[in-house]
């Protein structure tokens, strides 16, 4: 029985050690990422470059040179740029936007119907738009 208490004591902090090892950043990653920390993460309809890996596991780059709006649907509440907006508004900026756009609309426990609204709007404006 204290060879089996022992033994559950063990376990119990190793797997400890292992989770605030893995808090702590003793992790696998090595953190070189190859971004430089500026900007905010939204597009500013300057060009982007994606590398995508096709099937044959080869690399290719696509070029987009258009505007790329990364909305996001919280609740019955627009947000872009960080700032709130309605959806007149969104109206408005891909209006009088020229050239190429995607939106890229995320969702944080958005209602149906707002989010719905948005994905019309953008069908009845021929917008391109994926979901994140």
């Amino acid at each position: 029985m204290k060879k089996l208490i022992s033994m559950i004591i063990v376990l119990v902090i190793i797997a400890g050690a292992l989770t605030i090892g893995n808090c702590l950043g003793w992790g696998k990653g090595n953190g070189n990422g190859s971004g430089d920390g500026t900007g905010n993460g939204n597009g500013t309809g300057q060009e982007t470059v994606a590398a995508v890996e096709d099937v044959s596991g080869s690399e290719t780059e696509d070029k987009y040179n258009g505007a790329v709006y990364a909305i996001t649907v919280a609740e019955n509440d627009y947000f872009y740029d960080n700032n709130r907006m309605a959806l007149e508004d969104i109206e408005k900026m891909l209006k009088e936007s020229k050239g190429e756009k995607i939106v890229e609309i995320k969702e944080d426990k958005a209602s149906i119907k707002a989010y719905n609204k948005l994905v019309e709007l953008l069908e009845g404006l021929k917008v391109d738009y994926v979901e994140k």
